[in-house]
């Protein structure tokens, strides 16, 4: 049952949008009852796939991340496009266009929030397996992917534990996936 909000919306804006997110700021009463001022930032929904291949190995993407100036090791993971008529439907474009794979078996993991004081952005979790290989994997330069790489669950755990493993988005869907699967 939903509760009504301690928040106040005296009015509301768009200060910034482009292709990929908007930004909306609030004018409001807070729950302490001051005047305030709150930004949003509304990204459109996301599918995130913990691939898993016969060996029970995840695929990670190693994709440059132009916010922090890095490369990172993450899923697979992208927007859900105008175009995509379901959640699943977007995972498997996802899934080929930043690794070339293609999956036989989805099973749906479920949704979570990324960085929710923030953001409206809410993420899909799937669990792609019985995988082929389609098409070679060509360093997308549009989304700054340079190599796709699989590690057996202790691996990942160990790389999270040594900090070569940073993405919230991964982790938290891995670990969700795992809980699904019963291995965790």
């Amino acid at each position: 049952m939903a509760t009504q909000s301690p928040w106040q919306i005296i009015k509301s804006h768009y200060v910034h949008t482009n292709n990929w997110f908007k930004v909306k700021k609030y004018d409001v009463i807070t729950p302490a009852g001051n005047k305030g001022e709150y930004n949003v930032i509304e990204f459109p929904a996301s599918v995130t796939i913990v691939v898993l291949n016969e060996k029970q190995e995840i695929c990670l993407t190693e994709e440059y991340r132009f916010p922090h100036q890095e490369w990172m090791w993450q899923l697979p993971i992208g927007a859900i496009d105008k175009d995509d008529k379901t959640t699943l439907a977007a995972a498997k474009r996802e899934l080929q266009e930043e690794t070339g794979l293609v999956a036989a078996s989805w099973s749906y993991v479920g949704q979570s929030r990324g960085i929710k004081g923030a953001t409206n952005h809410i993420m899909h979790t799937y669990i792609a397996q019985n995988i082929q290989n389609i098409d070679a994997l060509v360093p997308q330069s549009a989304e700054g992917i340079k190599t796709i790489r699989f590690v057996s669950t202790d691996a990942f755990f160990q790389e999270i534990r040594d900090g070569k493993i940073m993405d919230n988005e991964t982790i938290s869907s891995i670990t969700l996936a795992l809980l699904k699967l019963g291995i965790l």
